[in-house]
């Protein structure tokens, strides 16, 4: 089957009143056609900004992120 959705070596990084924090660190994935997912963790360990990206809200800080094998740039 085909990747759907595919995270290469992601990292994000935000600006914080205290510093820079590294949200997603080193994330690689797949997602097939017709598989189903789920994202689990404790809060603050990167679900939501993981998310964010996916959906073009949030920019990469390095790595690539692929839908349907374009690129997700925004």
């Amino acid at each position: 089957m085909k990747d759907i959705l595919t995270a290469q070596n992601l990292n994000i990084c935000y600006q914080a009143k205290n510093g820079e924090v590294e949200a997603v660190h080193d994330i690689s994935f797949s997602i097939k056609m017709g598989e189903f997912i789920s994202v689990v963790g404790p809060s603050g360990c990167g679900k939501s900004t993981l998310l964010s990206a996916i959906a073009g809200l949030t920019p990469v800080t390095s790595g690539k992120l692929f839908l349907d094998g374009k690129e997700i740039n925004g």
